[in-house]
C-alpha cells in the first residue's frame, strides 16, 4: 500500500489535527458530533452493523474529502507547493475509498435489508 508523503523542502509545512473528536469511532458519529449506541456481542443483526460501519466509513472518507479539497485551496492561495503537491498525491486516495465503501453498501445493502422483513 502507498502512502502520501512529499520530499522535505526548506520550508516545512506544519499541519495540526485533533482527534479528540474521533477519538473512539464505535461511539461518536464524525457528520453529526452525536454518540452512538454501544454495540453488544450479542446483536442479532451483524449485518446492520456491517451497513452502519460502512456508513460511517463513507462520512469519514467524504469529510476528510473535503479537507484535502480546502487544503489544496488554502495552499493555492498561499502559493505552497509542497502542501499543494501532498494535497494533491492524498485525496484521490481519499476519492477511492469513498469509491469502495459506496460500492459494498449498494451491493449489500438489498440483501441486508430485504432480510430483515423475512425475519
Amino acid at each position: 500500500m502507498s502512502t502520501c508523503s512529499v520530499s522535505p523542502t526548506s520550508q516545512p509545512t506544519t499541519v495540526t489535527t485533533s482527534t479528540s473528536r474521533h477519538a473512539n469511532p464505535r461511539t461518536s458519529s464524525p457528520a453529526s458530533g452525536t454518540k452512538l449506541p454501544r454495540r453488544s456481542v450479542g446483536d442479532p443483526n451483524p449485518g446492520l452493523l456491517v451497513l452502519h460501519d460502512l456508513r460511517t466509513l463513507y462520512l469519514m472518507a467524504s469529510e476528510n474529502s473535503l479537507h484535502w479539497e480546502m487544503l489544496a485551496q488554502a495552499a493555492q492561495a498561499s502559493r505552497d507547493t509542497s502542501l499543494l503537491d501532498l494535497a494533491t498525491a492524498c485525496h484521490p486516495q481519499t476519492l477511492r475509498q469513498i469509491r469502495w465503501a459506496n460500492t459494498l453498501i449498494k451491493s449489500m445493502s438489498p440483501q441486508i435489508l430485504t432480510s430483515l422483513t423475512s425475519q
